[in-house]
C-alpha cells in the first residue's frame, strides 16, 4: 500500500525497485525485533539487502528476498 501511495514521488533515476509480494500481510512487511522506533532504512545497491536503524541504538541488515535478519 505504501509503495503504491508514494510511487509517483520516486526519483526518475531509481531503476531497481524492491518488490513486495502482494499476498504478504502488513505483519510480514514490518521490520521486527526493535525496542525503539525505526528511523532510517537503506537498500544495498543491488537491492538484495536492507539496513535499518532504530532509536534503540541498533542497526540490522535484512535479506530482502526472505525477510530474514542477517
Amino acid at each position: 500500500m505504501i509503495q503504491k501511495l508514494f510511487e509517483k514521488e520516486a526519483p526518475p533515476w531509481v531503476s531497481i525497485k524492491p518488490t513486495v509480494i502482494e499476498t504478504w500481510s502488513a505483519c510480514l512487511q514490518t521490520l521486527e525485533g526493535y525496542s525503539g522506533s525505526v528511523f532510517s532504512v537503506a537498500f544495498s545497491r543491488d537491492s538484495t539487502r536492507l539496513a535499518s536503524a532504530s532509536y534503540d541504538n541498533t542497526v540490522k541488515v535484512w535479506d530482502v528476498a526472505s525477510g530474514a535478519c542477517l
